[in-house]
C-alpha cells in the first residue's frame, strides 16, 4: 500500500488492518481517529504527525519515531513500541494497554495521567517527562533516566526503581508504598507529602532531597547519602536510618518513634521538637546535632491574646 492510498484510506474512516508499512513517512500529516489493526509499523515516521483519538492495536512499531506526535485520547493495545523515539509526544488522556514500550524515548513527552499498568517500560527514558498522576504500579524502571521528571501524585506502588537517575524529580503527593530505591540518584528529588511506607532505598544518594509531611513509616534508608534532607514533619516510625549521613538535615517536628539511627551521622542535623519514643541513637553521633531550639519553640507555642 503506499502512502498516498493509505491516506485516501484513512479520510474514508476505514480500518487499516494486516498491512506491512515498515518505514512509511507519514510526518505531519493529519491522521486522527484513524483505526490500526495488526499493523507493522517498523522504523515509521510519524513526526508531528496528528494521531488524536487514534487507536493502534496488535502493532508492530519497533523504533518508531513518534516524535512531537499528537496521540491525546489515543489508544494504543497490546503493541510494541520498543525503541520509539516519543520525544515531546502528547499522550495526555491516552488508554495505554498491554503495550512493550522497551526503551523507548519519552523525553520531555506528556504523558500525565496515563495508566501504563500491564504494559513493559524497562530501559526507557523519561527525561523531563510529565508523569503527573501515572499509574507506574509495578513498573521496573531500574536504571531508568527520570532526570527533571514530573511523578507528582503518580502511583508507583510496588515500582522498581534501583539504581535510576531520579535527579530533580518531583514526586509530591505521589504514592510509593514498597517501592524500591536502591542505589538511586535522588538528588534534590522533591518527596514532599509523598506515601512512601515499606519503601526499600537503602545505599541511596539523596543529598538535598525532600520528604516534608511524607510519611516514611517502616521504610529503609541504611547507609544513604541524606546530607542537607529536609525531613520537616514527616513520620519515620519505625523506620530505619542506619549508618547514614544525616549531617545538616532538617528533622524538625518529625515523628521519630521506634527509628533506628545506628551508627548515623548526624552532625548539625535539626532535631528541634522531634517525637522521640524508644528511638535508637546507638552508635551515631548525636551529641552533634542541634536539639530543640527553647526560643523557637516558645515561639511556636505564642498565641495572641485578645
Amino acid at each position: 500500500m503506499t502512502r498516498e492510498e493509505l491516506l485516501t484510506r484513512i479520510q474514508r474512516e476505514e480500518i487499516i488492518q494486516s498491512e506491512d508499512l515498515s518505514g512509511i513517512d507519514l510526518s505531519g500529516e493529519d491522521l486522527s481517529g484513524a483505526v490500526f489493526d495488526l499493523v507493522v509499523f517498523k522504523d515509521a515516521r510519524f513526526i508531528e504527525a496528528g494521531l488524536s483519538g487514534s487507536t493502534f492495536r496488535n502493532c508492530e512499531l519497533t523504533n518508531a519515531d513518534l516524535s512531537w506526535a499528537d496521540l491525546t485520547s489515543a489508544t494504543i493495545e497490546k503493541s510494541n513500541l520498543s525503541g520509539a523515539n516519543m520525544t515531546r509526544a502528547d499522550l495526555a488522556d491516552g488508554h495505554v494497554s498491554a503495550s512493550d514500550f522497551t526503551g523507548a524515548d519519552f523525553t520531555e513527552a506528556d504523558c500525565a495521567g496515563v495508566n501504563f499498568a500491564g504494559s513493559t517500560l524497562a530501559g526507557a527514558t523519561f527525561v523531563k517527562t510529565d508523569l503527573a498522576g501515572a499509574d507506574l504500579s509495578g513498573q521496573n524502571l531500574s536504571r531508568c533516566a527520570m532526570v527533571n521528571a514530573d511523578l507528582s501524585g503518580s502511583n508507583c506502588t510496588e515500582t522498581q526503581f534501583t539504581r535510576a537517575d531520579l535527579t530533580q524529580a518531583n514526586f509530591t503527593g505521589a504514592v510509593l508504598t514498597k517501592a524500591r530505591l536502591d542505589s538511586v540518584t535522588a538528588q534534590a528529588a522533591d518527596f514532599t507529602g509523598g506515601t512512601m511506607t515499606q519503601v526499600s532505598c537503602r545505599d541511596a544518594y539523596l543529598q538535598g532531597a525532600f520528604f516534608e509531611k511524607s510519611d516514611l513509616t517502616m521504610s529503609d534508608f541504611s547507609k544513604s547519602d541524606m546530607k542537607t534532607c529536609i525531613c520537616t514533619l514527616a513520620i519515620c516510625r519505625s523506620t530505619k536510618f542506619i549508618d547514614s549521613d544525616l549531617t545538616f538535615a532538617d528533622l524538625s517536628h518529625t515523628d521519630l518513634e521506634f527509628a533506628d539511627f545506628t551508627g548515623a551521622d548526624v552532625t548539625r542535623a535539626k532535631l528541634h521538637r522531634v517525637h522521640e519514643k524508644d528511638t535508637i541513637w546507638k552508635g551515631s553521633n548525636k551529641h552533634k546535632a542541634y536539639g530543640t531550639d527553647l526560643d523557637l519553640a516558645e515561639a511556636e507555642e505564642w498565641k495572641p491574646t485578645y
